[in-house]
């Protein structure tokens, strides 16, 4: 889920270094969205929010306190009631950027590496732009190259409308964003390519409404989180050095529309 508020924890000294194995949690996509149990706790893993927050306190960067409110007014409760379910945090690309972190939802794991992550028998690695502080990752859509905010906490992506001109809508669904509240789309489905790794996703367009809201964001699709439904997701590095490896999963069947 896209945020527009800004770093809360940009002078802060992250630091791993002192660990050596990684550290593996359990994780799953419920209700289209990624869980991950960090010890004991509910969090929701999700690079479109520039910001962390709700009821807990990390020791994964040292001992710091999640703010139970952002900007805009977004809280834990506002989040859960769109949700409809409980959740004690969300972590968001403030503390994800700047660790190496894996999902395998066919293992149900979450993993955060204590230095840099080593993945074997990568399929894809392409590498990761920070845009207002969220990821941006390069995606093909009908043979032409574009940018996506990937963002794990939306269950559906999002394309421009011409990139969905003509095409009969599948089905219509009901997604929601924390400043406007619950909103309706078609969705339609589109095979794209990441590198030359490609699947099918189902995407939707925004209302006029979000669209306006984020205008800073409108040259940028939006890729959602069913991308670890085919692949291991691992996020490498830090700043110019960050990458996206993908690992495709070995339930998943390639098959292109």
């Amino acid at each position: 889920m896209l945020d527009l508020g800004r770093k809360s924890f940009e002078n802060t000294t992250f630091s791993l270094q002192h660990k050596r194995e990684p550290d593996r949690y359990k994780c799953e996509l419920f209700r289209g969205h990624i869980l991950a149990y960090l010890w004991g706790k509910v969090v929701l893993i999700d690079t479109g929010s520039e910001r962390s927050y709700g009821n807990f306190t990390t020791h994964l960067w040292g001992k710091i306190d999640l703010p139970r409110t952002i900007f805009g007014g977004i809280s834990l409760d506002s989040l859960e009631k769109f949700l409809n379910f409980k959740v004690d945090a969300l972590l968001g690309n403030d503390y994800l950027s700047n660790v190496d972190w894996a999902i395998n939802l066919e293992k149900g794991e979450f993993t955060i590496y204590s230095s840099k992550a080593h993945v074997q028998n990568v399929d894809i690695e392409v590498p990761v732009k920070d845009y207002f502080g969220v990821p941006v990752v390069p995606l093909n859509v009908d043979g032409k190259n574009c940018e996506a905010i990937f963002d794990t906490g939306a269950p559906i992506s999002y394309f421009s409308p011409s990139l969905v001109e003509g095409l009969t809508p599948t089905r219509f669904a009901r997604d929601f964003f924390p400043l406007i509240g619950s909103f309706g789309t078609p969705i339609f489905k589109k095979s794209v390519a990441i590198g030359q790794a490609s699947f099918n996703i189902e995407v939707g367009t925004l209302p006029k409404k979000l669209s306006l809201l984020l205008s800073t964001f409108a040259d940028k699709q939006i890729l959602g989180n069913e991308v670890v439904q085919h692949f291991e997701i691992v996020f490498s590095g830090r700043g110019r050095d960050r990458n996206l490896l993908l690992k495709r999963l070995q339930g998943d069947q390639e098959e292109q529309l």
